[in-house]
């Protein structure tokens, strides 16, 4: 349809097709970067890497129990913080996503 109108393929894959396919990338990016960051604990503690990841290991082992809920709480202002921008960002590229618009009952 697009096409017998006259447009351009470039503007066709940007309205038609990355339009409504970018909502399921942005969110899968955002929750694969969220799960990167959970197996950092895992990647750090098999390759000796310094980090968040490696230290809640040792707190782990050792029952130091501050130091977990630091991190763990830590990990919990991540993943806020990862879903905060995902939100902005799906209400900047999805049309239907209205930002401050009143509720209908």
């Amino acid at each position: 349809m697009a096409r017998a109108k006259g447009l351009k393929s470039g503007t066709i894959e940007r309205k038609y097709v990355l339009r409504p396919t970018l909502p399921p990338i942005i969110m899968q990016f955002a929750l694969t970067l969220i799960v990167m960051w959970m197996g950092a604990i895992i990647l750090e503690t098999i390759f000796g890497w310094p980090g968040l990841g490696r230290q809640m290991f040792r707190a782990i082992g050792g029952g130091e129990t501050p130091v977990i809920v630091g991190i763990t709480i830590i990990f919990a202002y991540l993943l806020a913080v990862t879903l905060f921008i995902m939100d902005i960002i799906f209400a900047l590229v999805d049309p239907r996503v209205k930002v401050g618009a009143e509720r209908r009952a």
